[in-house]
């Protein structure tokens, strides 16, 4: 199997699980602009699956396959105006549906570990009292190849 030194996950609000009510999204030349006053904090702003059921959804998966018992780095490249209000919540389940773990990143970076009985995960981007973000993207890789800085990415200009 060929490995992927770094995925790329994107938010596409046509396609993606994101939160709508009272939320306004825009399209922009590098991500998503998402602005919301009353949104309460704890609810997902968009959520992403490693599976998906194409015939019910009509989406594909956007999250790519990991290895168990593999550690991964993730990385979020978002603009917000107050740190802490937004974190990501990973959470993995069984071949049976049923949950197995759930991690949380409260930073933009964070590691964690793929469940040794996991079949698939979701990722979901939380908020924790943001009022606006600029959503670029998010980085996951093998934790690895990454060899301690953090030069594993370098975004071309």
């Amino acid at each position: 199997m060929k490995q992927i030194s770094a995925q790329m996950i994107t938010w596409d609000p046509r396609e993606d699980e994101t939160y709508l009510n009272g939320s306004q999204i825009k399209l922009t030349e590098t991500g998503v602009s998402f602005k919301n006053e009353l949104m309460s904090p704890g609810k997902a702003l968009v959520t992403w699956h490693s599976q998906e059921n194409y015939q019910a959804s009509r989406r594909i998966p956007k999250l790519p396959l990991l290895q168990r018992n593999t550690r991964y780095h993730l990385k979020l490249k978002a603009h917000f105006p107050v740190q802490g209000t937004v974190y990501l919540k990973l959470s993995f389940y069984s071949h049976f549906g049923e949950l197995i773990a759930t991690e949380f990143i409260k930073e933009k970076t964070g590691s964690f570990v793929y469940p040794k009985d996991a079949y698939e995960y979701k990722l979901e981007l939380i908020n924790a009292g943001v009022k606006e973000l600029d959503f670029e993207h998010l980085l996951i890789t093998d934790e690895s190849l990454i060899s301690g800085t953090d030069h594993w990415y370098q975004k071309s200009t």
